[in-house]
């Protein structure tokens, strides 16, 4: 009787263990599975003192703090990150040559003779703005390097600068059913024909919010971490050698196929909402929580933090920091920045120190 119940448990364990995977959406990547994290703390850290009204990102930009905003005249505010200071309010939301439609920031600078320069992508006008930070807080409005701009040839949701000549684009491509990260021209606009990653089964637009991530190029340009919102996996392009690009998923995987083809938010869940780098490291926000929460109710956020060959290092925990909407780090890797909606104020940045 024992042998048998022991049989049987053998029987089922087995049948969990070579239960078939998902197919990956990120077409030709292998999956590679995270059970636990070889270390595992909670996340501490002062919330800043002055954030602005409506803030919802923050960008640290060499010796500046830039918050996205939201509901305010401008869309950006630019703070002093040592005094913590207001410096400059910028973008108006419009159609004239310094204004923009829909901003999307890739957290990029470049600090040249002239000073900081920040390229920003209007999204809905298909173009490439390299704004000079430096000028434009001096000013007291948008100073752009460049006013002859080029439009880009296909629709980007991100854009970042890869070398001097050439950018690379998120882009929907409907026809091919699929989201596909892809080299631009930096002088014409133009989709070269080089393609990197594609993430498979864009029949529709509805089905973009399936497909969503958020994405962030390494400093050193060689790969990029894809943070997925809908799917529970953590993708790193390798831009140089395509054959080492994988998914990385914490816990269970998801069925894409089975969640495109069902297109319904109900019951979706909300697994990654950020991630952001260093040339060492990638943190990705991880909310794990059904779609239908306000993220401020949200209580067990993590942070996962990885190599770039997809090894598990830290899981932080943000019991002490509530409702974790998104993340930034400084270009030395020395303080994390997490934006919250369940903080001491509506708009609530902790500074944490990773090396404290």
């Amino acid at each position: 009787m024992k042998k048998t119940l022991f049989s049987l448990l053998l029987l089922a364990l087995l049948a969990v263990s070579c239960s078939p995977k998902p197919g990956n959406p990120l077409a030709g990547a292998p999956y590679k599975r995270i059970t636990a994290f070889p270390v595992e703390k909670q996340l501490t850290g002062a919330c800043l003192d002055t954030v602005p009204i409506g803030a919802i990102w923050v960008y640290p930009v060499d010796t500046f703090l830039i918050y996205k905003i939201k509901n305010q005249p401008k869309m950006w505010s630019v703070w002093d990150k040592r005094t913590l200071k207001h410096r400059v309010d910028l973008w108006s939301q419009g159609n004239a040559p310094t204004e923009i439609v829909s901003l999307a920031y890739m957290r990029q600078y470049f600090v040249r003779d002239t000073g900081i320069v920040v390229p920003v992508l209007d999204i809905n006008r298909r173009r490439v703005l390299e704004l000079d930070l430096t000028a434009s807080v001096e000013k007291g409005e948008e100073v752009l390097v460049d006013t002859s701009l080029v439009r880009l040839e296909k629709m980007c949701f991100k854009v970042f600068k890869h070398t001097d000549s050439t950018w690379i684009g998120v882009s929907p491509d409907f026809g091919a059913q699929k989201m596909v990260c892809l080299e631009i021209d930096g002088k014409t606009g133009k989709a070269t024909g080089k393609e990197y990653a594609a993430l498979t089964g864009l029949a529709s637009p509805n089905d973009l919010m399936f497909l969503s991530a958020e994405y962030a190029l390494r400093p050193g340009g060689d790969k990029i971490a894809s943070a997925m919102t809908s799917l529970n996996q953590l993708n790193i392009i390798d831009l140089e050698h395509p054959e080492k690009t994988c998914s990385v998923v914490y816990g269970k995987y998801t069925d894409a196929k089975a969640l495109l083809e069902e297109k319904s938010m109900k019951d979706r869940i909300q697994y990654y909402n950020d991630v952001v780098v260093t040339d060492s490291l990638i943190y990705a926000l991880y909310l794990n929580m059904p779609s239908n929460e306000h993220v401020e109710e949200n209580t067990h956020a993590e942070i996962h933090v990885l190599d770039w060959e997809g090894h598990p290092k830290v899981l932080y925990r943000l019991d002490s920091i509530p409702g974790a909407s998104s993340l930034a780090i400084d270009e030395q890797g020395e303080n994390l920045y997490v934006r919250c909606a369940g903080g001491e104020r509506e708009e609530s940045v902790y500074k944490c120190a990773l090396n404290g």
